[in-house]
Order: C-alpha cells, then sequence, then structure tokens
C-alpha cells in the first residue's frame, strides 16, 4: 500500500501519520479540512455527544473518507 496516508489520532493528543504506497497514486494527503471535521467528531465523542458525532461521520463519508474508531483514538483514511 504505498503512498497512501492513514492519520491515527490517539487520545492523548498525540498523533502520526503512517505512508503507504496508494495514496500517493490517488491524490494526496487528508485535506486538512477533514482532519478538522474528524478532530471535532473525536470530541463529540469524548462528550458523549452521539448525534453530532454520528453527523460529523457522515460528513467525512460524504467527503470521500472513512474514519475508523480504535481504543486509543482514531484512524481517518481516503476510501478505496
Amino acid at each position: 500500500h504505498k503512498g497512501e496516508q492513514k492519520i491515527v489520532e490517539l487520545t492523548d493528543g498525540i498523533e502520526f501519520k503512517e505512508t503507504l504506497e496508494i495514496m500517493v497514486m490517488r491524490g494526496g494527503n487528508i485535506p486538512e479540512e477533514i482532519q478538522a471535521i474528524a478532530k471535532r467528531r473525536k470530541k463529540a465523542r469524548e462528550n458523549k455527544n452521539w448525534r453530532e458525532a454520528d453527523r460529523l461521520r457522515d460528513e467525512i463519508n460524504r467527503a470521500g473518507y472513512l474514519i475508523e474508531d480504535i481504543e486509543i483514538g482514531f484512524i481517518l483514511k481516503k476510501k478505496e
């Protein structure tokens, strides 16, 4: 999966980017706007605002990205 960028956000605020090959062929990095929506969704989940979290997830999906919740935060990546 050379070139694909995934962003993994950890609950303590540390984030790192894992770069794989696929994403370069598909058009580059995850836009800041999508990253910001994902961070707002994380805050909504922390506040147990499930309706807002679902709305933001749907917004991310409509923009062509997937967000996967994991125990330590989330993974954000472009849909294949």
